[in-house]
């Protein structure tokens, strides 16, 4: 091979590894709110054969030198199911807690490592897979689609689903068992 075609395959070579490190992103903003931010996620969850919905927001505003954060949550109940469950935020009715949902703890910690690039793949310590799937927009945000499999016998198990969005610090779609949040808007307020 002549000095300029094995120049050629090096600077091909080179240019390929900084677009490839360019695209891969983590997701550093997990967590890390900037204030001033409204989510709203439409909650469902299967039980027994039947789909519950709720709505839940989450408000940070500037407030003085600090920030004033609120959480709603909405839903629909029949009168008998009126009770604590009801007072403290329909979490009761759902089997599952919200924060579950929205960010799972046990699957989130990935991402510390987790380069966002369509097929990236991760061992997480043994405890199963994380496969960057794809790409889907939801409620207005587009974001990497994670997947987190572990084996069970000869097969991989999908066990939770998120997209995330590297510039937000929540996912915008979380599946964990039958529970679902999908981000329906996200703003600056």
């Amino acid at each position: 091979m002549s000095k300029r075609g094995l120049a050629v395959i090096l600077i091909w070579g080179i240019l390929s590894s900084m677009a490839i490190s360019l695209q891969a992103q983590k997701w550093e903003k997990q967590g890390k709110f900037d204030g001033n931010e409204h989510f709203e996620y439409k909650i469902t969850t299967k039980e027994r054969g039947k789909v519950k919905e709720l709505t839940y927001i989450l408000d940070l505003k500037k407030a003085g030198d600090g920030y004033e954060v609120s959480y709603t949550t909405k839903g629909k109940i029949a009168k008998d199911k009126l009770g604590m469950e009801a007072a403290f935020g329909l979490v009761g009715l759902y089997g599952i807690s919200l924060n579950a949902i929205v960010l799972n703890p046990m699957t989130t910690v990935y991402f510390q490592q987790l380069n966002l690039s369509e097929g990236e793949k991760m061992s997480f310590y043994g405890a199963g897979l994380v496969k960057v799937t794809g790409k889907e927009t939801v409620g207005g945000q587009q974001g990497y689609i994670c997947e987190f499999y572990q084996t069970q016998g000869n097969e991989e198990k999908l066990i939770s689903k998120m997209t995330v969005n590297p510039d937000l610090p929540l996912p915008i779609r979380s599946k964990v068992e039958n529970s679902e949040a999908v981000l329906v808007s996200y703003r600056e307020n």
